[in-house]
């Protein structure tokens, strides 16, 4: 007997509908449980991940509070391996630039990020980052037009068929 979860199974035991709705009442706690200066290393993360372009940076939506919640969430030794990325990323700031990775500008901020995304020992850290960044951002509706959704189905009557209707920004009236 397989213990792999169908997907009608998973649907109906709550699937993610169930979990990712404590992770935000989870960021209070986060916020607390990181050091500020951890938690200021995360934000910069956060906001180097999804900048401000035409709709707002990942930083402005909270998402923020979110990722340190769900770091803190799937840590198994209660956010000491966390802990111990945030201040790897910091020590590489401080000995590339002399100071901690919140303090720099975004364009040094932007080049370790790049780092921090494509070495092997950072490749825990950043994958929660970088997972839980863009699964709350996408998730909001101001980030919806990014992908080219009209906004939430139910207020529309469902999404368009990309195929026959081009995606538009919502009337203003």
């Amino acid at each position: 007997m397989s213990t792999r979860l169908a997907r009608r199974g998973f649907l109906l035991a709550g699937g993610l509908g169930a979990v990712l709705p404590a992770l935000p009442t989870a960021a209070a706690t986060a916020t607390t449980a990181l050091t500020a200066a951890e938690y200021a290393i995360v934000a910069a993360l956060v906001g180097r991940i999804v900048p401000a372009d035409r709709s707002p940076s990942a930083l402005a939506l909270g998402s923020a509070d979110y990722v340190a919640a769900g770091l803190l969430a799937r840590s198994a030794d209660g956010g000491g391996a966390v802990s111990q990325g945030l201040a790897a990323v910091d020590a590489l700031a401080l000995q590339t630039f002399g100071i901690g990775f919140a303090a720099l500008d975004a364009a040094r901020q932007t080049a370790l990020t790049e780092v921090v995304a494509t070495e092997a020992a950072f490749a825990p850290l950043w994958g929660g980052i970088r997972a839980l960044t863009v699964l709350h951002y996408y998730a909001q509706p101001a980030a919806y037009l990014d992908i080219g959704l009209p906004g939430p189905s139910v207020d529309s009557g469902g999404h368009p068929d990309p195929d026959s209707v081009p995606c538009r920004a919502p009337s203003a009236g």
